[in-house]
């Protein structure tokens, strides 16, 4: 790391060919940990990202009024849906017409969770067809992520 870049940049270290033990030396709670971190926490999490498709197809065939209502019954029993299986920092964010909902899960179970909510998702968009045209509505594209996450505070 020659180049230390633009002045309002942290630059983080880069270790080329080095270990793990090298990469997490900086962190507390680490064997030998000094310097900048105070607390350092891991925990597994599973995240979750839906984006809901089919908005021109729907307004092909219904029009931009029945679409806009038909995607806000989606995206409302999408969020009833993954909050009451405990979504935590849950947000709609992408397109107007092709929102991405996204969440995470935590704690005893977050994997199944995260499985329930998406198929939870799903079944919201089947739920919300057009009556005039069945089989026709939004689709629910979802993906997971399991993993371990370290939360570490600067001091």
């Amino acid at each position: 790391m020659d180049d230390p870049g633009p002045s309002n940049v942290v630059p983080f270290p880069a270790h080329r060919r080095g270990s793990i033990e090298d990469t997490l030396s900086g962190f507390a709670g680490h064997e030998g940990a000094e310097g900048w971190f105070t607390e350092r926490v891991e925990r597994p999490v599973t995240s979750l990202f839906v984006e809901l498709r089919g908005w021109r197809t729907i307004v092909d065939l219904a029009g931009p009024t029945e679409a806009e209502d038909m995607l806000a019954r989606v995206v409302r029993g999408a969020l009833e849906a993954l909050s009451e299986l405990g979504a935590r920092e849950l947000t709609v964010g992408g397109e107007p017409m092709q929102p991405v909902l996204s969440c995470w899960f935590d704690g005893e179970g977050h994997g199944l969770r995260g499985l329930l909510a998406a198929s939870a998702v799903r079944q919201a968009a089947d739920a919300a067809q057009l009556s005039a045209l069945p089989g026709h509505r939004f689709q629910a594209c979802a993906g997971l992520s399991s993993g371990t996450v370290v939360d570490a505070e600067v001091g």
